[in-house]
């Protein structure tokens, strides 16, 4: 299998829409909408222009006073961008190439997780559809308040975060031959503060086994 990478600079920021990374035909757009201000979802925006036709991942009802929703798109230009996201207050977009094009991103590997605490946050764990190490588990966070993200738990990257008004964050799982909840810590949270983590497996491209060619030659008389 060819491997996943994540292409141009993934990013996180409080608005209503976001500038995608880099992006060529056939990759992977992951995007977040957040809204960390009640438990009403954003809006997709409707497709037209260089906007694509966004395709839902993740709506789960929002609780504890924020609600967020997961999209994506393969790329089939490499102009797309987010559109405006109605009550969002927070955007997150990752780029991902090398991935199977014709398999639905996430599949029924995906989910949701919503919850209220001082101090903490998580995204679910998923039942994954490989666990070979070949596809991507990416995590994306928001939370209702908090002034920092805390320190990245051991087996997770951190790709983009924005803590001022926005407030989500955008992991990925660095060994992914196993998956698990990605629990967090974060930063002067009030008590009840609510948060959402959804949870999503990117299918890996195959590359067709390589066969040499063997040309027979004589043997010299």
């Amino acid at each position: 299998m060819a491997g996943i990478t994540v292409s141009g600079t993934p990013t996180c920021v409080a608005a209503t829409s976001v500038t995608l990374p880099t992006h060529a035909v056939g990759d992977c757009i992951l995007i977040f909408a957040f809204n960390n201000a009640a438990a009403t979802l954003p809006t997709v925006p409707t497709a037209g222009g260089t906007v694509p036709a966004w395709v839902t991942q993740e709506n789960s009802a929002g609780a504890n006073t924020c609600a967020g929703i997961l999209c994506s798109f393969i790329a089939t230009a490499t102009n797309h961008t987010s559109g405006t996201w109605t009550n969002a207050t927070g955007m997150a977009t990752i780029v991902l190439s090398g991935v199977d094009s014709t398999v639905t991103p996430g599949g029924t590997a995906k989910a949701q997780s919503t919850g209220s605490g001082t101090n903490t946050a998580n995204a679910p764990s998923i039942t994954m559809v490989t666990t070979t190490g070949d596809n991507f588990v990416v995590h994306f966070v928001g939370h209702r308040n908090l002034s920092a993200w805390g320190t990245t738990p051991g087996g997770y990257t951190l790709r983009a975060s924005e803590a001022t008004t926005g407030r989500s964050a955008i992991y990925t799982k660095d060994v992914r031959t196993t998956d698990g909840t990605l629990t967090l810590s974060v930063t002067n949270a009030n008590s009840g503060s609510g948060f959402i983590g959804k949870s999503i497996e990117i299918v890996c491209d195959e590359i067709p086994a390589y066969t040499p060619t063997i040309t027979s030659t004589s043997s010299p008389q």
